[in-house]
């Protein structure tokens, strides 16, 4: 492992300014048996939390968001059987390829019920698909598309929704070049679309109008993943300020001497430590088939709403050094942000552990 991470680290100057990962690093990352690693039975998660805690390092949630898209269309494809899911498994496994999970769109981001992109059965008995896709990450750098759209287009999301795995040479599909964004560089984001782009049968991915239902598993996948890697970040943040805190000396006093600044690393200590605590039972309970659904939704909303906590508090204790751009913590915010919008936004999944627990409410 230290030997990617090391050609990792020193490739990421020149590839920030190029804003994503070139093939050779996903080939190297093939060749070290990562990608998949969180999928794995026995220690899947617990390696990816163990390959968070190393990535952190380098301060770039960038490279861990491009790196996790991949990890959770892996998770997705290896439920299928069919040899076209196969084949581009294996090619993503080893980093020849790369994928994009295309389900957001314009006014369809956390609502799935709002998906308008079509797939129409087509007189060859394949498919042609209309629609755009926005804010897709990984997008500009992809291969394959998983594709999420409407089959039955009357229905309602969890009975009319299909997955289809589309290539991008294929006839029909338009991909933007990367868009700018605020923060997380090292993880493309763009926008798909499909003018009657024709797909084979084979490309249909399970079963027609099942989609809804593999997509739900794949979130909670991808919330967990999101959990790990702020709770990554945030032990990453924590150490640096706690550093920084302890050499910075104002008035003839190290900072950390401040009685409010005792109070702040307390604080932050006890909640990243029993976070921690929380997320490495969440890690266990899903690997024994055991997790309860509303401990996915408080994990990954205490672990990015803590990481805004640190991220907020360390550049306002850097002070002017850190509000410099080519400073480590400058951006820190902005890098962070999209991981409380990924995997369903928080103020959505509190409204929807709220009715859950409204219904059922023992802990």
């Amino acid at each position: 492992m230290k030997t990617t991470i090391d050609y990792l680290s020193a490739g990421l100057g020149t590839w920030m300014k190029l804003g994503y990962l070139p093939r050779e690093a996903w080939k190297q990352m093939g060749d070290q048996d990562w990608i998949g690693l969180s999928s794995r039975a026995e220690s899947g998660l617990e390696s990816f939390y163990l390959l968070c805690q190393e990535l952190a390092v380098h301060k770039s949630v960038g490279l861990i968001g491009t790196y996790s898209v991949n990890e959770i269309a892996l998770r997705l494809l290896r439920r299928f059987s069919n040899p076209a899911a196969e084949k581009a498994a294996e090619e993503i496994r080893t980093g020849n390829k790369n994928i994009a999970l295309c389900i957001s769109e314009e006014n369809a981001g956390s609502d799935i019920n709002k998906l308008t992109t079509q797939a129409i059965a087509a007189d060859n008995e394949g498919y042609m698909i209309t629609g755009e896709k926005m804010y897709i990450t990984n997008a500009p750098i992809a291969d394959y598309f998983l594709v999420a759209a409407r089959t039955n287009e009357a229905g309602e999301a969890w009975k009319s929704i299909s997955l289809f795995l589309v290539e991008r040479h294929q006839k029909g599909i338009f991909v933007s070049e990367e868009k700018d964004k605020a923060g997380a560089r090292l993880m493309p984001f763009g926008e798909v679309h499909f003018a009657d782009c024709p797909v084979a049968a084979d490309c249909l991915l399970g079963r027609k109008n099942r989609g809804f239902e593999y997509l739900a598993g794949a979130l909670d996948f991808e919330r967990t993943l999101i959990s790990i890697m702020a709770l990554s970040m945030s032990e990453m943040v924590f150490a640096e300020l706690t550093e920084h805190l302890n050499r910075r000396e104002i008035f003839g006093k190290r900072l950390i001497e401040f009685q409010r600044n005792k109070f702040l690393i307390s604080d932050f200590y006890s909640k990243i430590s029993m976070l921690k605590q929380f997320v490495l039972n969440l890690i266990n309970d899903l690997k024994q088939n055991q997790a309860d659904k509303n401990h996915v939704f408080v994990a990954k909303i205490q672990s990015t709403e803590l990481l805004r906590e640190l991220a907020d508090a360390a550049l306002q204790l850097y002070g002017a050094k850190g509000y410099v751009s080519d400073h480590w913590i400058a951006n820190l915010y902005n890098d962070i942000r999209w991981l409380s919008i990924g995997g369903g936004a928080n103020e959505m999944l509190k409204d929807m552990l709220g009715n859950k627990v409204v219904r059922n409410p023992k802990i």
